[in-house]
């Protein structure tokens, strides 16, 4: 209720018939009263605010709480309720309610799959064929939740509460496929590939025909083998290992701690090195090389771009296996929860805290997913059968594979 006169067409509501239009009166006569008395009461008066207007606020907001990619996600879920309140001509958030939300997500679950038009303008699509991945509409649905609930903490959405919300935007039932791990010989082909990459060179430069440099001796790629060596052995996020600076890594203690503003679930967490000795061999050789705060490039940390491109061309042009940045953590989880020497009974938990997640986790999603894991392998690399390829990487990277090889003895 805010005391001004406002037209509403209910012929657009669809309330063709004189006894839908004396309900639509009747209920609308309650709710204005309920919000008159509530005024009355002290309580926030309505905004009048437009879904646009909500949706831009909070992503203005979350832009400085939230990472980049955290937001786009949120975009994308929250264009396409913005997109569906402009169908329906909610007047505003003020007016959603359990039906409204119950309504979005079963359009939202209707909502065909969307492609690109060739020859139109840049990000015009069109409809595809079929509708949108469970997975997708969860992420969507999820988007939309968070605003709601911010929302919700403003005083913003009367007829909701953190129930109404939780039930008109039930998650859809979506398939759970075991975690993908890369086998010992899939890790093999991986870090062959990789060494291929990181030696394949020029056949000759200008620099190198005008005899200023020998022939065949420049690097057609940057080396790409020690990132993978240490997003495969430690498990980490690609944008953890992408921000990691020589500040984080402890070699007197044999860890990388990373901060709280580093990691996604914003909670400190600490990496050891122990389990995975070639590491801190690796890591020497490359600080001795760095010229800036960031292991990986220096002055200023790689792009997220930089990595993909490089994965990418490792499958194509390089022999490696398929695989992403997320396949390779969920490697190194797999084999630090299987691997009974490493840590023994405490193999959920200690791997849990090393990756950043909890102990269920680590029991539902990992436990007994590889059974040939040596018995007596103490390190990651032994229990992954890839200590030969450490050891050319090692060398390649400047470090010494021999005292490598007399840790894991040790």
């Amino acid at each position: 209720y805010t005391g001004q006169a406002r037209e509403v067409s209910l012929k657009r509501l669809g309330l063709t018939t004189a006894e839908a239009r004396r309900d639509w009166l009747i209920r609308k006569s309650r709710d204005l009263a309920q919000s008159k008395a509530a005024r009355a009461a002290g309580e926030m008066a309505p905004t009048e605010t437009t879904v646009t207007e909500a949706v831009a606020d909070y992503l203005a907001a979350a832009g400085h709480r939230l990472r980049p990619a955290t937001v786009l996600t949120y975009r994308e879920g929250l264009d396409l309720f913005a997109v569906w309140a402009a169908k329906t001509r909610l007047p505003c958030i003020e007016d959603l309610d359990l039906p409204r939300l119950a309504a979005f997500r079963e359009w939202l679950i209707a909502r065909p799959r969307q492609r690109v038009v060739k020859g139109a303008r840049r990000g015009e699509r069109a409809p595809g064929v079929g509708t949108i991945s469970p997975a997708s509409i969860n992420s969507r649905l999820r988007s939309v939740k968070a605003a709601l609930n911010h929302w919700r903490r403003l005083g913003l959405t009367p007829r909701l509460d953190r129930d109404k919300i939780a039930d008109g935007l039930a998650r859809v039932p979506e398939p759970r496929p075991r975690p993908d791990f890369l086998r010992p010989s899939e890790l093999r082909e991986l870090l062959g590939a990789a060494l291929r990459h990181d030696a394949d060179t020029f056949d000759e430069t200008r620099e190198e025909h005008a005899g200023r440099k020998p022939k065949g001796s420049t690097l057609r790629h940057e080396p790409v083998g020690p990132f993978v060596l240490v997003t495969l052995l430690t498990g980490c996020r690609v944008g953890e290992v992408l921000a990691l600076r020589w500040a984080s890594v402890d070699f007197d203690e044999q860890e990388i701690v990373l901060a709280a503003t580093a990691t996604k679930t914003k909670h400190e967490r600490s990496v050891s090195l122990e389990v995975a000795p070639a590491l801190v061999d690796l890591l020497r050789a490359l600080k001795l090389r760095s010229e800036g705060p960031y292991v990986f490039g220096g002055k200023r940390p790689w792009s997220r771009s930089r990595v993909e491109a490089a994965r990418k061309r490792l499958s194509r042009d390089y022999g490696s296996p398929s695989f992403t940045w997320q396949r390779l953590r969920q490697t190194c989880a797999t084999f630090l929860v299987n691997a009974p020497a490493i840590y023994g009974a405490a193999s959920a938990y200690r791997a849990a805290r090393q990756l950043g997640h909890s102990v269920a986790v680590a029991e539902r999603n990992y436990l007994g997913l590889a059974k040939s894991v040596p018995k007596d392998a103490t390190t990651l690399e032994a229990a992954m059968r890839i200590e030969s390829e450490v050891d050319e990487l090692l060398a390649a990277a400047g470090a010494s594979p021999k005292r490598q090889k007399e840790v894991r003895r040790a």
